[in-house]
């Protein structure tokens, strides 16, 4: 490598120290003209000036760098002006028709309407995030925007184009003013996988949405992988799973729970599984040791009353004897477990066979996503097709149908596909 006039050569040692120095020199000085520049940006928000481009200013608001004066452009403002009367006077509080009354494009002309640089106030509130985010080509988007710790807040231009009582009744009539549908809705769209449907490839949630046919006439519904939103597609971690339709997905649920769950191949297996024999006992072993570590906890605690032992180590023998005294615990906690579900699994397999009896029979859509969920924890798809489940037995904790289970989410303690 030919750098400043020198040649690092990486075949040999020297070369190679030499390089990783200069890199670490360089990361080192590129750190420290970004934080430099970062300091010497906040110090002119601080004493009131305009760090950013022009491109960064509000409509109407102009700012000269070589006298650092800010000013208001009466033409530009006019219309900003316009959109506070409107709303403040004669009560329109549909910004839609505000914007298209004064020409401002609508999204615009909402945060125009909450920002007090109308009022002569200059106000940094937030700031970007530390968290950066990655195109799938490798390139760095835009950050997320936090509340800062100490807002900055600096009076920029004496003469405001809006008062400061206006820009407060405003801000209550934003407040108050939200979303309304212009009608009611006729009926209430119910999904069956809702709660309960994840993607078999990457364990997430499916989440119901809607979307347009090519054509643009009819609204077709669809579930898709929490994997696949905006962020993670930014972050290029998309998941390989496809939209599934909502028709094909509900029909699938009611399908699985109405013909396989009641079927005898099925309710045979789980039965097996459910009565498989289990070995010996071992709790009378795993009590004795339990109380062999109560002996040995006490016995390291008089040691140390006896000046035998420091306090270090009287910690650390006993927290190992707390962590084996724990895991034995757990023991014997499963063992009675499996000897609960043995006893009663046959109630609770009478209980599941009436359930999904009872489902088939059901016709209404709200009546069949609430069975659902009392027969299923989740329900695994990869694409179209179901790869995976959690029953819930009536009076036992979720069974896996598969023998590897779904993959873990978030939220769960499933074994990992």
């Amino acid at each position: 490598i030919y750098c400043d006039g020198s040649i690092h050569d990486y075949a040999t040692d020297n070369g190679i120290f030499f390089s990783q120095m200069q890199t670490l020199m360089g990361g080192d000085n590129l750190r420290k003209i970004k934080k430099q520049m970062q300091d010497g940006k906040e110090a002119v928000r601080k004493r009131g000036g305009c760090p950013s481009s022009e491109i960064t200013l509000p409509r109407g608001v102009a700012y000269d760098r070589k006298t650092e004066v800010w000013s208001f452009d009466d033409k530009e403002v006019a219309a900003v002006q316009e959109a506070f009367r409107l709303m403040d006077e004669e009560g329109k509080t549909n910004i839609s028709d505000i914007a298209k009354t004064v020409g401002i494009q609508n999204r615009t002309l909402h945060n125009l309407l909450r920002n007090p640089i109308y009022t002569g106030w200059r106000v940094y509130d937030k700031k970007r995030g530390e968290e950066k985010y990655y195109k799938p080509n490798g390139n760095q988007t835009d950050r997320k925007k936090i509340v800062r710790d100490e807002p900055i807040r600096v009076k920029v231009i004496q003469e405001p184009a809006v008062t400061q009582e206006r820009f407060d009744r405003v801000q209550a009539i934003l407040e108050n003013t939200g979303t309304k549908w212009r009608s009611e809705r006729v009926t209430v769209e119910i999904n069956l996988g809702t709660g309960i449907a994840v993607c078999g490839h990457c364990g997430r949630r499916l989440y119901a949405g809607s979307g347009k046919r090519k054509e643009g006439k009819d609204r077709v519904g669809y579930y898709y992988c929490a994997g696949n939103d905006y962020l993670n597609r930014r972050k290029g971690t998309s998941c390989p799973q496809v939209n599934i339709p909502k028709p094909v997905l509900d029909e699938t649920l009611v399908k699985f729970a109405a013909q396989h769950l009641a079927s005898e191949e099925f309710i045979t297996k789980l039965a097996e599984k459910l009565h498989a024999p289990v070995k010996e006992s071992t709790r009378p072993t795993l009590e004795k040791k339990l109380a062999n570590i109560e002996r040995r906890k006490k016995r390291i605690i008089d040691a140390y009353e006896s000046e035998v032992i420091e306090l270090a180590e009287l910690k650390s023998r006993k927290a190992e004897l707390e962590n084996e005294a724990g895991t034995l615990t757990r023991l014997i906690q499963s063992e009675t477990e499996r000897n609960r579900i043995r006893e009663q699994a046959d109630d609770s397999l009478h209980l599941l066979v009436t359930a999904c009896i009872g489902f088939a029979r059901l016709t209404h859509k709200a009546e069949q996503r609430d069975a659902l969920r009392t027969l299923f924890a989740k329900v695994a798809f990869e694409n179209e097709a179901i790869v995976g489940c959690e029953i819930l037995i009536p009076g036992i904790r979720p069974v896996c149908s598969t023998e590897i289970g779904i993959r873990r989410d978030r939220d769960s303690s499933l074994p990992r596909a």
